[in-house]
């Protein structure tokens, strides 16, 4: 069975959920490693960022409807470790 991706699925004005596991976090920031994402381009935010890592905090998010910047305080992570960060949006075009 062939792999399909986002681009084999008319998706255009449909709401999908998008996972993003991260590794390795972007930046240090207050002694917190910081995840730092957007939505993706031609899309709007329609549900909210979560994160399956225990006293994560989101800091920065647009509104529903919105696009942009989205960042996650994770706290430390060990060289092991994994953090999720799950938000849902709307694709425009």
């Amino acid at each position: 069975m062939a792999k399909l991706t986002v681009r084999d699925l008319d998706v255009r004005g449909k709401r999908v959920f998008m996972r993003v596991d991260y590794n390795v976090p972007m930046e240090e920031k207050d002694g917190k490693m910081v995840i730092n994402d957007s939505t993706p381009a031609f899309t709007t935010l329609k549900i909210a960022v979560a994160s399956t890592f225990p006293g994560a905090t989101v800091t920065t998010t647009p509104t529903i409807g919105g696009s942009g910047a989205i960042a996650v305080a994770i706290g430390t992570m060990t060289p092991s470790a994994t953090a999720t960060v799950t938000f849902g949006v709307q694709i425009q075009q």
